[in-house]
């Protein structure tokens, strides 16, 4: 009985380790990208390297909406749980780089169940894809966390330092230079993202974000509350009279098509 004892103690781990000896990185990085892809978005890894017992590293893994690239993660280090494998399960925690700032994070994707969370730190607006895609240019770090779970998705960000340039949406022009502080959240569920709120802040001038994005049309209304340097300045008065509520007070509405 000892004996047996003794064998089985001694083939459980040897097969745990034998199955990661065996698995090849090119199926490991087929698993992880079809775990991670959705209908709406795709994953593409780069450069899978296996490591000691269950961990392993990914030069590159970029985030893809209708073949544009939107975020891109690099330097992730991973570590799995030994089991996953054998159920063709992926659970595992993940640190790294995304955009210039640092990540770290866990998955956990079983048959049809998705969980993701990622905490950001310090990533640069400029080197996020989405930003431009989304007609948004200019610098500066964004920090927040990002949990999806299934179809439906949440993140939060903020950000003290941007400096954003002014843009063109829908054939208005939307003063986004004149903001230094940046704070909001975002629902998404497929290819819905709703904006909980997003709000602005610059020296003597307010700004709140509400509306959503559908497939790639967004409505969106702008509530600009500028103080009173900005009122007194005939050139920014002028071009935001027609879109004032009350005394001090403008709404300005996007429609369009990203």
């Amino acid at each position: 009985m000892k004996k047996v004892l003794i064998i089985f103690l001694v083939a459980i781990p040897s097969f745990v380790w034998g199955v990661w000896f065996a698995f090849p990185e090119h199926i490991l990085k087929s698993f992880v990208e079809k775990s991670i892809s959705t209908n709406e978005l795709s994953v593409e890894v780069e450069s899978l390297k296996k490591g000691l017992f269950y961990s392993f590293t990914i030069n590159r893994l970029t985030l893809l909406g209708r073949k544009e690239e939107l975020v891109y993660l690099n330097d992730i280090s991973c570590s799995l749980q030994p089991w996953v494998l054998v159920f063709m399960n992926l659970r595992l925690s993940f640190n790294g780089q995304v955009s210039g700032g640092n990540m770290n994070g866990k998955m956990d994707i079983a048959r049809n169940k998705k969980h993701i969370s990622l905490d950001f730190r310090d990533a640069r607006i400029k080197n996020i894809p989405f930003f431009s895609i989304a007609g948004i240019k200019g610098d500066g770090s964004i920090s927040g966390r990002f949990v999806m779970n299934d179809n439906t998705g949440f993140i939060e960000f903020f950000s003290k330092d941007i400096a954003l340039e002014s843009a063109i949406f829908s054939g208005i022009s939307v003063p986004l230079n004149y903001f230094q502080k940046v704070i909001g959240s975002l629902n998404i569920r497929g290819k819905e993202i709703f904006i909980n709120s997003v709000t602005l802040e610059g020296i003597d001038i307010y700004a709140r974000i509400k509306g959503d994005i559908k497939d790639t049309f967004y409505n969106i209304n702008i509530e600009l509350m500028p103080g009173k340097s900005f009122i007194d300045n005939p050139l920014f008065s002028e071009v935001l009279k027609r879109y004032e509520v009350s005394p001090g007070y403008y709404v300005v509405p996007l429609r369009g098509k990203l």
